[in-house]
C-alpha cells in the first residue's frame, strides 16, 4: 500500500516503484541479454484453500518477498530454498494408480510472523529419502534446503482409430514441487529446539482457521448456487 496503517509514508512501495527504473524488463530489450538478471529473497509460506468441488483442503505454498537486486557475479544462476522448521507427518508417495513413486512426502512445519503454523509439503528422493527416513523423526526442529521445481511439459499421444489417420491429443503436465537436496544430519538439540507444546498450540490454531475457510467457502457456493438458481426461476 502507499501508506501504512498508521498513515504515514510506506518507503517499500516508492521502492518497488523505482524497479521500473532500475532495471530492465525483457520484454522492453532489444535483445534478451539486456534484461537485468535480478535476485529475489522471499519466504515461504502456506498457501491453501478449500476445493468446493471435491469438498477437500488443497494444500499449497506461495513465496512472499518485497525486494530485488541485482544479481552478483558469485550468485549462481536458479530457485533453491533454505528453511528451518519441525519435521511433521512423513509419508511415501503413490501416483494415481496407487503404485509407490519411490519419493518421499514431507510435511513440514514452518513458523511464521506471530507464531503462526504454515505446513508446507517437501519431497525427497533417492538417497536424501534414505537419510530422512533413518535419522529424521516426527517433532525434530531441523535445517533443509532443496530447489524450487516449477514446470510443464507437453505431452502429445496418437489413438489409433478403426480407419484414417490417429486422433492426435495434446494435455499440459505441470509440476511444482519443493525438492529436498540437503538438510540436517538429525534434530537440533533441544536448546535449539521448538517447543512441542507451542508447535501444539500452533497447530490447533491452523486447524481452527481452516475450518473457518472451509465453512466461509461453503457460504459463498451455497450463495452462488441460490443466486443462479432465482434467475433461472425467472424462465
Amino acid at each position: 500500500m502507499r501508506n501504512k496503517s498508521d498513515g504515514s509514508p510506506n518507503k517499500v512501495y516508492d521502492r518497488i516503484l523505482g524497479y521500473k527504473e532500475t532495471f530492465t524488463s525483457a520484454g522492453a530489450a532489444e535483445d534478451i541479454s539486456q534484461a537485468s538478471i535480478v535476485s529475489i529473497n522471499a519466504k515461504v509460506e502456506e498457501n491453501s484453500y478449500y476445493d468446493t468441488r471435491t469438498k477437500e483442503i488443497r494444500n499449497g505454498y506461495q513465496f512472499s518477498g518485497s525486494f530485488l537486486n541485482s544479481k552478483r557475479k558469485d550468485e549462481d544462476e536458479g530457485a533453491n530454498f533454505e528453511i528451518q522448521g519441525v519435521v511433521g507427518k512423513m509419508k511415501d508417495e503413490y501416483d494415481r494408480d496407487g503404485n509407490e513413486t519411490g519419493r518421499l512426502l514431507i510435511s513440514f512445519i514452518v513458523i511464521g510472523y506471530k507464531g503462526k503454523a504454515n505446513v508446507i509439503e517437501l519431497v525427497a528422493e533417492g538417497s536424501k529419502k534414505e537419510f530422512i527416513s533413518s535419522h529424521w523423526e516426527e517433532g525434530d526442529t531441523v535445517i533443509v534446503t532443496g530447489k524450487v521445481i516449477s514446470s510443464y511439459k507437453t505431452i502429445v499421444t496418437y489413438e489409433e482409430q478403426g480407419f484414417g489417420d490417429p486422433i492426435k491429443r495434446t494435455r499440459t503436465v505441470g509440476r511444482r514441487e519443493l525438492l529436498v537436496t540437503g538438510g540436517s544430519p538429525s534434530g537440533a538439540t533441544e536448546e535449539f529446539s521448538y517447543s512441542a507444546d507451542d508447535i501444539k498450540i500452533a497447530l490447533q490454531k491452523r486447524s481452527a482457521d481452516m475450518e473457518v475457510m472451509k465453512e466461509k467457502a461453503q457460504n459463498q457456493a451455497k450463495a452462488k448456487t441460490k443466486t443462479s438458481g432465482s434467475f433461472l426461476d425467472d424462465f
